[in-house]
């Protein structure tokens, strides 16, 4: 193992900002890929740019967005025209490129808490003599570490895919399961019915909650429930937190008392109740899951209890986050493109497409499947992405050593 320094950034490489170019949404002839903050932080090629009069960088170089929320972020492995935000970092030959490139990435906090401006937020300009790297004397050491820790980028850059392929099938499983004759988004929804199967109907979701009261409900609103009535510990009020697309957070903040919660018992929640967000983020969805027993819904949610002889929970809460034919329906309570609230008559007057039980079971086992490969590579990254922030720990404090393996 070779023995490590400490070393300026700026006498590692040599800085470059880009410049203003016209960015075209095609390849064009003559056109090289852009680089901007996109191919950096996914690696795709959305934009390009002409090269005559631009900063241009080479796959050994390094490249920062310079500006913006996200400055500080780096990318590497790509090669064309850098964008105006971004700047490019030309290694000196006593560094590898990728080794520095990891030895950026992890100082990417660091970065962020010192950057300037009121407005848009950037890189120090002084950025090169504030920060120093600390990396093995040795470039083959330096490269034996960036080729660790690149496999273990690989396998999350594989593992993001499939997540993002799964969901999309997905997607597409919806509308061909449950709108088997297509959907027109166009089309009045007054002749949905015409291309539906022999047995299927359209329904309001008014007319599948279940024969109890209140089905529907949000709240306590004002004198109901005061602030000073909270408690440490007790019976969880749940709200926006709890609720993500398709994922119930078991995450509690706010309590109330056994007796207030039973004051309240109108609000009460049960297992598979659909809960949708009217705050903040306006439209997620999920379904409350078995194990949560006691529990209040609060005002900043719409919580539905259905008749599952009717009509399976899960079908409700996968159209509301997924569907075409839900969300044109939810944005009508759109303000200038934002949704702002979901009014109680948008949600009872949502139509839906209705299967016979039988079908709606299989149609719910077949999304589900897909959700379970989703949980499971989406364990997988979570995997990688705790061995990643071991390795960066180790093998770039030279802790460890990436060519024998042992303490340094």
């Amino acid at each position: 193992m070779s023995e490590w320094s400490t070393t300026r950034l700026g006498d590692l490489a040599d800085f470059r900002k880009g410049v203003k170019v016209d960015v075209l949404d095609r390849n064009e002839r003559g056109a090289v890929p852009y680089l901007g903050a996109v191919a950096l932080d996914t690696g795709e090629v959305t934009q390009y740019a002409k090269p005559e009069g631009a900063v241009t960088a080479e796959a050994d170089d390094v490249l920062m967005l310079w500006d913006g929320e996200r400055s500080g972020l780096v990318g590497g492995a790509l090669s064309g025209v850098v964008a105006s935000t971004v700047s490019r970092l030309r290694p000196k030959t006593n560094i590898d490129s990728s080794f520095l490139r990891h030895a950026l990435h992890s100082k990417f906090g660091w970065i962020q808490a010192r950057r300037t401006g009121t407005g848009v937020p950037h890189v120090p300009k002084d950025l090169s003599s504030w920060l120093s790297i600390a990396h093995p004397n040795e470039k083959d050491e330096q490269a034996a570490i960036a080729r660790i820790l690149d496999c273990v980028d690989e396998g999350m850059r594989a593992t993001t895919v499939i997540v993002k392929k799964l969901k999309a099938l997905k997607q597409g499983m919806i509308c061909e399961l449950l709108m088997p004759g297509g959907y027109d988004g166009d089309a009045p929804v007054e002749t949905w019915s015409s291309n539906l199967p022999s047995g299927w109907s359209i329904s309001r979701l008014e007319d599948l909650l279940a024969p109890v009261q209140p089905a529907m409900r949000s709240g306590p609103f004002g004198s109901a429930l005061l602030k000073h009535e909270l408690v440490a510990s007790g019976v969880p009020l749940l709200g926006i937190d709890n609720v993500r697309t398709d994922k119930f957070v078991a995450e509690y903040r706010r309590f109330v008392t056994p007796a207030k919660a039973a004051e309240l018992s109108r609000y009460r929640v049960f297992p598979d109740d659909v809960m949708i967000t009217i705050m903040g983020t306006v439209g997620r969805t999920c379904l409350v899951p078995h194990d949560v027993r006691q529990a209040l819904s609060s005002k900043h949610v719409w919580t539905m209890t259905f008749d599952q002889g009717a009509y399976l929970p899960y079908l409700v809460m996968t159209q509301l986050n997924h569907a075409p034919w839900a969300l044109t329906q939810l944005r009508k309570d759109e303000q200038g493109g934002i949704m702002g609230a979901i009014r109680s008559d948008t949600l009872k007057s949502l139509l839906v497409p209705v299967p016979p039980i039988a079908e709606q079971q299989r149609i719910t086992a077949t999304l589900r499947a897909i959700d379970d490969k989703v949980d499971d590579e989406a364990a997988r990254l979570d995997k990688l992405c705790l061995l990643k922030d071991g390795l960066v720990g180790a093998l770039l404090s030279g802790h460890v050593s990436a060519v024998d393996g042992g303490a340094a």
